[in-house]
């Protein structure tokens, strides 16, 4: 059976377990035919989450998500986010919806086709995903690669209920426009 019931439960219930003891208690969720910039959110939080753990989450499509798999950390456009009533395609650039409800994570963003760190491609559920690391793992970056990235160790990680739709502050990707160099 398909880990469906998310819809039909409450939101904000409370915290859901990710990590237990350095176990994973959690499974990664992505849509069957997930985007590139949803592929590259799933492995940056497996990889964080491993980072400070040990514990490595699976990541599986949404069709074989079942509920004997623990909790999970539903990301990008799945089913259980729409019949949560979270619609992507109504999310502006950028944009992305963090939520609880039951044993589940939901991070949903607008997302584009595309290289998720290209400036021209809308990544709303990687931002999500680097939000939700900020939050609940603590992680901080200063700049890339492992040398600028600093995540806590722990033994138990946990999603905090939350139910907050984010979008950027300024936005603005290109600067001086139409200069190139070339």
């Amino acid at each position: 059976a398909l880990a469906l019931p998310v819809g039909a439960m409450p939101a904000l219930r409370g915290d859901v377990a990710i990590v237990r003891d350095g176990r994973p208690a959690a499974v990664v969720v992505t849509p069957d035919a997930p985007t590139t910039g949803v592929r590259y959110a799933a492995q940056e939080l497996v990889y964080h989450v491993e980072k400070a753990t040990g514990a490595k989450l699976a990541i599986v499509p949404e069709g074989e998500a079942t509920a004997d798999r623990g909790a999970r950390i539903y990301l990008g456009d799945t089913r259980a986010a729409r019949a949560a009533g979270l619609d992507a395609g109504k999310l502006a650039a950028e944009t992305f919806t963090l939520r609880t409800q039951g044993d589940a994570l939901l991070i949903v963003g607008r997302d584009a086709a595309g290289d998720p760190l290209d400036r021209d491609t809308s990544a709303g559920t990687l931002f999500g995903v680097y939000e939700w690391l900020e939050r609940d793992l603590g992680a901080r970056w200063l700049w890339p690669g492992s040398l600028g990235t600093y995540v806590p160790k722990a033994r138990d990680v946990s999603a905090r209920a939350v139910a907050a739709t984010v979008a950027p502050r300024f936005f603005q990707r290109h600067l001086r426009a139409g200069t190139s160099f070339k």
